[in-house]
């Protein structure tokens, strides 16, 4: 079975831990970074077939989204986003704004 590689960026530890069991039972590999410098430096090392992101801190979000994009136009990773009260998935073709996320998280 091919296994997918994920990059979780969270500062949730709950959140982290339950996908950290769930996905690599469904063939996904997980590297998870709570701070956004690290997470952005592992990207820039290692193309991830899928990004994690919790929203709730949303600048933070923003700048994983379009580092993804940037670095694997053409073929950017699919993007997941995070929230408590939702989890949506993001097109990676679709450029992140911060006003589009706020009204659809909302």
């Amino acid at each position: 079975m091919t296994t997918l590689l994920a990059l979780l960026v969270s500062t949730d530890d709950s959140a982290a831990e339950i996908l950290g069991r769930v996905l690599p039972a469904s063939g996904i590999a997980v590297e998870r970074f709570s701070d956004l410098p690290t997470a952005i430096d592992r990207l820039r090392q290692q193309r991830f077939d899928a990004l994690i992101i919790d929203f709730e801190n949303a600048k933070a979000a923003t700048e994983i989204f379009e580092e993804g994009c940037r670095l694997n136009s053409g073929s950017a990773p699919v993007t997941v986003a995070l929230r408590s009260s939702c989890c949506i998935s993001l097109s990676p073709k679709k450029k992140l704004k911060p006003a589009y996320v706020r009204a659809l998280l909302c």
